[in-house]
């Protein structure tokens, strides 16, 4: 390989030392502008050259940060000549580096006055202070340097003082993050390092120690790289690596290690981090002493230190490397067998202990195709990695290959252990028994071994087995003298079994255990219930948890603010998860990819598609920053695509340039293209895709497993279409695999019986529940795959609940809701609300009112966001902003079911309260707000909430949409403004149109007109039709960017277009402008016996008239864009919908005058 030049040729006096010409831009030439060092005397050292004022110094270094990606990449030949002697050491670095010209002064003749003897003391301790580490102005330092330069050309200054500031101020830039280093600085740093070796270099020339010259030679490579003459840079550094260990003694390796250090920085800020790896490949035999953990070097501690510093820097810098093993390819040409075992396994190690399980083992896999040999620790080191990240599959196909290279003693019991830490993380206790037994027979067990055995239990929940193990390894000492006691591992395996369980008297029970025995829970036991209060969606024990740990000292990690926005994704809580990100970097938090990725989870979770794209943006932008894009963050995009209803093609296009990144597709993946196929209605496809799976599971080609998810997706895909006996073929291969169907898998079941025609159906269904939940069932492992019993019941009941609400069936509704009592359910919000919308298709207006404060009550308890996201004194107002969905749906239920019951009051008072507790009111509880206030008779309100709130609300929607994407965010949060953009005319003209068009989406789901057997009854399949019409070929227009197709889709996605009139809404308000307009004031509907209305006599006729022309005018004067809206639909025909709603207004007598 051969590296690609950076500046021009290498003269071939590159280390000779050099007399800065003078001042400008144009190269010199060669002996010329640069005479020989032999020009000057002694008394007069050339001046200090390559460095700006200091005055640019401080806000530069302050702000050091990478700059984007360059297309360079280092690819020169190395140089394998020995190292040459000191005397004619190079002559050409001046003549890559005279351009820069030193702005510093010439040094005082010695005719001149002199300097004090107090000034010149104050400048060297200035340097020394600065090169011990003392202080950190450099800005001071360098300005003492300036004046020495001039006083004396820095003769007075010790030879090792001047190298030590020249590798402190190189320190300045290797010791900063790398995000923090910026291009220029570094420049500019370079440029002073150069000045200083400059003017040492003559005092070197002869008679100099060699570990001095050799430094100063590594400081002047140093200077070519940082200033980024990577050529000669990296001539300079291969001939200092050729040179034999034996001609190194210790402290020179130190400086040999500094020297690779700022190299690998300069060669990342100046090209890319694949060019630091293709170096690594090229110089690997040079690098693997300072770099391989199998070759010992033995060094002292001081040079250990940079050596590490060395480790750390590159591997930082190779985990920010897009596809690692692409580079594999070229071992078998650039390197011996054994050395490419070395490099190999090398890499491995790094992203391993990077965190990056998955990129080790594909490199680990890379190795392996060429041929390579890798160690037994090697392996199951990779086969732990993976296990922490919860990847089994691939842990469990590279330990079951490992086993072939199980050849010493000294590999079996790593072996074994390997193997007892894979199944007691998966809960697989007969395999975790089997090789903690051979341990024992070996006598190899200690205290990690017993902990695991307890992890085996605990996994599966099983605190009784626990608790009985953990007495059986630390017996009480009244009855067994005990030699070594219980560590804090077994007390945190202890309490995950309870945490399992969702036992929490349990957990505070060994808590306290733990704290008799003097042993303070760390931040990993108190993630553990972090966890379990996760699985139950309790934010308020969340918030007493997250101010224990801080009482304790035990600040939240980026774990614990990872489990709490999980939690808001299964909530829809969109704004409760960007405040609390927002909290974690206020508190210091660097939000990692699992992070991140989190909070893109929430966005796609609740529909906000704009925040997907942007977080994806996002961690596109950050692989600079080492925040590498997983398969966990592209299958978060893969599910936008497909909730939002994108067509086939583009979920397939999409889950194929995945793999031509080079990452492989893992089971949801798969999982996510069968479900977009079966959304599609392609079925055909989807099962073409279940076999090719299927196949490639069998022959062993990949690590993905048919499981109860991808055959659930299949079945209810056959059920969708009608196909029973194809999904009872799904149902049945599952349970012919060993596969436990879900709660999911059942739901999926009685949903196809309880929506058929026939009663016949619905008795089937719930027949079925009633089997299923019963407590007398033998086996509910159904439930195992739920985060909770509740929510296992609550998902088998819901269609069934559904149904029989729809059928207006309140006592079948309410005996659902017992069984669910009965089964060790709750009542959830979920079920009350099928409860409340059976109370309101029977018009039972009190059960309704009666029901509603048991819903606000368990909305209170669900919503506790206001506690986690302040560390003062929790408010006693309530906060149910976050809920959304959760609470919206009821809501528009409620208000539909109590203004037609004439309860005005009472909606007035609830909705009043609902905003004093900032609850996030959506679209349909303003229209349904609109039609309560005109069934209240106050029909100029009900405009204004159409003017005033609904059509702004579209507007600004419509502007966001709309708005450029700005593809290198500096935050993932979504930034929400307040203001609306004017529209043009046309504009205008098509936002008016929008909220008057049919078709694009169904009204409020409590006043649509469609029965329960409508065939849209599948949101998705709606969705996917609609994309497919209204995205075009614009989806696919930019093949290589992953988000284009979804923010395309998000501008015609359904979740802005619900922000309209509903149909039913303009009806009513055209039919309230005809009474208006004739006269006739709106009456509120009176409640059910409220006795007749007494018929108007003559004078309060003619007053309810002045009324309404009164009313008329306002509206007219005040609702302009509504009147609009109104005009444009009174003059298109009217549609079957329209009428249908026209005739149920009459019916239902929702307008009295």
């Amino acid at each position: 390989m051969a590296v690609k030049t950076a500046g021009s040729a290498l003269p071939s006096d590159f280390f000779t030392p050099h007399p800065r010409r003078a001042k400008g831009k144009e190269r010199a030439a060669p002996g010329r502008d640069c005479p020989d060092v032999t020009a000057f005397s002694c008394a007069t050292p050339p001046p200090c050259t390559g460095a700006k004022r200091a005055s640019s110094i401080r806000s530069n270094v302050s702000r050091l940060r990478a700059r984007r990606l360059s297309t360079r990449k280092t690819m020169h030949a190395p140089t394998r000549e020995p190292l040459p002697p000191i005397e004619p050491f190079a002559r050409s670095l001046l003549m890559a580096q005279c351009r820069h010209a030193s702005s510093l002064p010439e040094p005082a003749a010695a005719s001149g006055s002199s300097t004090p003897a107090w000034q010149v003391h104050r400048w060297h301790q200035s340097i020394r202070d600065y090169s011990s580490g003392r202080t950190s102005d450099l800005e001071e330092a360098w300005r003492a340097f300036e004046g020495l330069c001039r006083a004396d050309g820095c003769e007075s200054l010790e030879v090792h003082d001047m190298l030590d500031f020249a590798s402190r101020i190189v320190a300045a830039a290797t010791d900063r993050h790398l995000d923090t280093v910026l291009p220029e600085t570094l420049r500019e740093l370079g440029g002073m390092v150069l000045g200083i070796t400059r003017s040492l270099s003559p005092r070197l020339a002869d008679g100099s120690l060699l570990p001095d010259r050799l430094r100063n030679r590594c400081l002047m490579v140093s200077a070519a790289a940082m200033e980024g003459t990577i050529d000669a840079a990296t001539e300079g550094l291969d001939e200092l690596l050729v040179t034999p260990a034996d001609d190194i003694n210790v402290r020179p390796r130190q400086h040999v290690a500094e020297v690779l250090t700022v190299y690998v920085t300069a060669l990342y800020i100046h090209q890319s981090a694949q060019s630091v790896l293709e170096f690594l490949l090229r110089s690997w035999p040079s690098l693997a002493p300072y770099l391989s953990r199998a070759q010992n070097i033995h060094v002292p501690e001081e040079a250990w230190a940079q050596v590490q510093k060395l480790r750390r820097r590159l591997a930082d810098i190779l985990v920010r490397v897009e596809q690692p093993t692409l580079i594999l390819a070229e071992l078998e040409k650039a390197l011996t067998p054994f050395q490419q075992q070395r490099f190999g396994e090398y890499l491995i190690g790094v992203f391993r202990r990077m965190g990056e399980a998955l990129i080790a083992f594909d490199v680990l896999e890379a190795v392996r195709t060429v041929r390579v040999p890798l160690s037994p620790s090697t392996l199951l080191d990779v086969v732990k990695a993976l296990v922490r990240d919860d990847l089994f599959g691939q842990a469990n196909d590279l330990f079951a290959s490992s086993s072939k290279y199980i050849t010493k003693d000294k590999d079996f019991d790593a072996y074994q252990e390997a193997g007892l830490y894979l199944f007691a993380h998966q809960g697989d206790v007969p395999r975790a028994q089997q090789y903690y037994g051979r341990l024992v027979q070996r006598q190899a067990v200690n205290a990690s071994h017993t902990a695991l055995m307890l992890h085996a239990h605990a996994v599966n929940g099983d605190t009784r087995r626990v608790a009985e193990l953990f007495y059986h390894f630390f017996p009480p000492i009244a009855s067994s003298q005990q030699v070594q006691p219980p560590s804090i591992y077994h007390y945190t395996a202890v309490i995950l079994a309870y945490a399992k369980k969702g036992d929490l008297l349990g957990m505070n029970t060994w808590l306290a255990s733990m704290g008799k025995a003097g042993i303070p829970p760390d931040a990993h036991v108190y993630n553990i219930i972090l966890k379990s209060f996760a699985q139950r969606g309790d934010l308020s024990l969340i918030a007493d948890l997250m101010d224990r740990m801080r009482t304790q000292g035990i600040l939240p990690s980026r774990h614990s603010y990872t489990t709490i926005l999980a939690v808001f994704a299964e909530r829809h809580d969109v704004l409760a998860a960007e405040d609390i990100y927002k909290k974690a970097l206020k508190d210091g938090i660097i939000p990692d990819r699992k992070m991140i990725s989190a909070l893109m989870d929430v966005y796609v979770q609740s529909g906000e598609w704009r925040g997907v794209v942007r977080t994806f943006d996002y961690l596109k932008a950050s692989i600079r920053r080492g925040v590498r894009l997983s398969i966990e963050v592209y299958n978060t995009l893969l599910k936008a695509y497909v909730l939002i209803g994108a067509p086939f093609r583009v979920v397939a296009n999409l889950f194929q340039k995945i793999e031509e990144t080079g990452l492989r597709p893992d089971a949801h993946s798969f999982s996510l293209l069968i479900q977009s196929a079966c959304d599609s209605g392609l079925m055909h496809i989807a099962k073409d895709l279940l076999e090719e799976l299927d196949k490639l599971a069998t022959e062993g080609t990949t690590h993905v497993r048919l499981n109860v998810y991808v055959l659930t997706i299949m079945m209810g895909g056959w059920l969708r279409i009608g196909e029973r006996a194809r999904a009872r073929r799904a149902y049945n291969r599952m349970r012919m695999l060993g596969i436990q169907p879900s709660a999911i898998t059942y739901a999926a079941i009685v949903k196809e019986y309880a929506t058929d025609k026939s009663n016949a159906g619905l008795q089937i269904a719930q027949e079925f529940v009633r089997n299923l939940a019963s407590p007398e069932a033998t086996e509910q492992t159904w439930m195992e795959t739920s985060s909770s019993r509740e929510d296992a019941l609550n998902t088998l009941f819901a269609p069934l609940l559904s149904a029989y609400a729809r059928r207006r069936r309140p006592d079948a509704v309410e005996g659902l809701v017992a069984q669910i009592e009965e089964a060790g359910g709750a009542h959830t919000l979920g079920t009350l609300t099928q409860l409340l919308d059976v109370y309101r298709r029977t018009d039972n207006g009190e059960a309704v009112r009666k029901l509603w404060p048991r819903i606000y009550e368990k909305a209170v308890q669900h919503s506790q966001a206001n506690a986690l996201l302040t560390d003062l004194d929790r408010e006693d107002t309530h906060d149910v902003r976050g809920l959304g969905l959760t609470l919206c749906i009821p809501l528009s239920i409620y208000v539909d079911a109590m203004s037609s019951a004439g309860f005005h009051d009472d909606v007035a008072r609830t909705w009043l309260q609902l905003q004093k507790a900032r609850l996030s009111f959506d679209s349909h509880n303003w229209n349904h707000l609109a039609v309560a206030l005109v069934r209240a008779g106050q029909p100029e309100r009900a405009f204004q909430v159409v003017e005033k709130v609904i059509i702004p609300a579209r507007r600004r929607l419509v502007s966001q949409v709309t708005a450029q994407r700005d593809r290198n965010p500096d935050s993932p949060v979504v930034e929400r403004s307040a203001d609306a953009s004017s529209l043009s005319v046309e504009e205008e003209e098509a936002f008016i149109d929008g909220m008057i068009s049919e078709g694009d989406l169904p009204d409020g789901e409590t006043l649509d007109t469609q029965s329960y057997l409508s065939p849209l009854r599948d949101r998705r399949t709606w969705e996917v039709k609609t994309a497919t019409r209204k995205g075009g070929e614009d989806l696919e227009s930019h093949p290589n960017d992953f988000a284009h197709g979804l923010y395309i889709l998000h501008q015609v996605a359904p979740s802005w277009h619900e922000w309209k009139p509903h149909t039913l809404l303009l009806v009513m308000l055209q039919d309230v402008m005809r009474h208006l307009s004739r006269g006739r004031v709106i009456q509120p509907v009176r409640p059910v016996g409220a006795g007749p209305e007494m018929f108007p006599s003559m004078k309060e006729l003619r007053e309810r008239r002045a009324r309404a022309a009164q009313i008329l005018r306002n509206i007219r004067q005040t609702c302009p864009n509504t009147l609009r809206v109104l005009e444009r639909i009174s003059m298109k025909h009217k549609s079957v919908r329209v009428r249908a709603i026209e005739k149920r207004i009459q019916r239902d007598g929702a307008i009295h005058y």
